[in-house]
């Protein structure tokens, strides 16, 4: 168990590291910031400055391992355009993000978790036949255009919503649908399949046999068997959906992560983009590993292997 964990451990430290360089790469090909830091007009030597002041006169790789240095210890560097450690503007958006993903995850919950359920309690009927619809469209539709049809239909055309910013909980309940939607399609087919799977079991035949309602077979049999895989689809899609919320954010100008590091690309600063990229893939990569520790301690079979 031991030798499985650290196996997992060594893993997850690789993939963060491959990360961190591949996101040092890549925005550092994108072009050089401080052009957009001084006037046209800058001379030479004035941009000579700027460039030896934000360290970019020094090799790719000690420039590498200076930030990957830092970011062990916590310090993430200055950001180029904000002028403020990177770390304080990523937790400074981090709440209106987490306040997002949280009420899109209770969305996708619902709706999941509902549809799901129905379908696979009337299998073959109507409405299995509708809630397989909904879930194959709501995995095909794109979020950004989701996003303007809500927008288009209940804030312009009905006008019960606000159609962007923040304020009250009105404000929150558009994008959080837009998000909550497309990962309740996931969950759907999940618990349907869940479901049918723990409905045809021999325990439940038996319950069904001798007399129990089917309401109790369903609500306290077969539902809490069928949500160990659901929970643990739904806490990875968790991480994903706050990694992957800056489509939407952009679009109803939600004051988060997502938002932010479309700011820092823009302005190419390179120490906010490598932060915020960092945190986030790590979050997903420490997620992967506690669900490969929890399955090693509820399947033996792993754990012994």
């Amino acid at each position: 168990m031991k030798k499985y964990i650290f196996k997992r451990l060594i893993r997850a430290f690789f993939t963060i590291l491959g990360v961190s360089f591949i996101v040092f790469a890549l925005t550092h090909i994108s072009g050089d910031p401080v052009a957009l830091l001084l006037p046209p007009e800058a001379t030479m030597e004035e941009i000579e400055a700027m460039r030896t002041a934000l360290g970019f006169d020094e090799p790719l790789y000690v420039q590498y391992w200076i930030y990957i240095s830092g970011a062990a210890r916590g310090d993430f560097g200055m950001s180029i355009r904000w002028q403020r450690p990177c770390m304080e503007l990523f937790l400074e958006r981090f709440p209106a993000t987490l306040l997002l993903g949280t009420a899109s995850m209770a969305w996708a919950l619902l709706l999941g978790l509902t549809v799901g359920v129905l379908s696979a309690v009337n299998v073959g009927r109507w409405f299995d036949n509708f809630g397989k619809i909904i879930a194959l469209v709501g995995q095909a539709v794109p979020v950004f255009w989701l996003g303007l049809m809500l927008m288009l239909l209940f804030a312009v055309v009905l006008r019960w919503l606000p159609t962007s910013g923040t304020g009250g909980p009105e404000y929150l309940v558009l994008p959080s649908l837009t998000l909550g939607a497309v990962f309740a399609a996931g969950i759907t087919r999940m618990t349907r399949s869940t479901m049918l799977d723990v409905l045809d079991s021999e325990y439940i035949k038996m319950a069904r046999t001798l007399g129990i309602p089917e309401k109790i077979v369903v609500a306290k049999q077969a539902f809490k068997n069928a949500m160990i895989p659901v929970l643990t689809m739904a806490a990875l899609n968790f991480v994903v959906l706050i990694n992957g919320t800056v489509i939407t954010e952009t679009i109803f100008t939600w004051p988060g992560v997502g938002r932010l590091i479309v700011e820092a690309i823009f302005a190419r600063d390179y120490p906010v983009v490598q932060t915020i990229i960092l945190i986030l893939s790590s979050s997903f990569v420490f997620m992967n590993l506690f669900v490969d520790i929890l399955y090693a301690y509820i399947d033996p079979r792993i754990r012994y292997q």
